[in-house]
């Protein structure tokens, strides 16, 4: 499965960067303009910080084999057994949100070859 690309995350970030940019030629303190073009970077650098923070739980979590087991035992499996799957990596430490949880079916979808219409379980 190739790699996905946050495209409407990477448009938004491009926005917020241009406006930053925009605005702080506008302004006549460089104190300000410094602390705009900050806030700027700061918030586009957190949100692809936290896409690289998703994409390292869901590896640890293969590496650690909870999708071989999880296959091996269900197939592509039901909503029932997938929430006791998250249930189970939640109990382990793992921290699962909406993405985290795509990703992972996904992960299983290409590990069992489902060419189904579902995408999410």
């Amino acid at each position: 499965m190739p790699k996905q690309i946050p495209t409407v995350g990477l448009i938004i970030a491009f926005l917020i960067l241009f406006l930053a940019i925009y605005v702080s030629t506008k302004v006549e303190s460089s104190w300000l303009r410094f602390g705009i073009l900050f806030i700027a970077i700061f918030f586009v650098a957190s949100a692809f910080m936290g896409l690289s923070y998703e994409n390292r739980i869901v590896t640890q979590i293969v590496k650690a084999g909870y999708i071989d087991k999880y296959v091996a035992a269900h197939g592509t499996g039901t909503q029932k057994t997938f929430k006791a799957l998250l249930i189970e990596l939640k109990g382990a430490g793992y921290k699962i949100n909406p993405r985290v949880e795509k990703i992972l079916w996904d992960k299983i979808k290409e590990k069992t070859g489902y060419t189904g219409y579902q995408n999410s379980v």
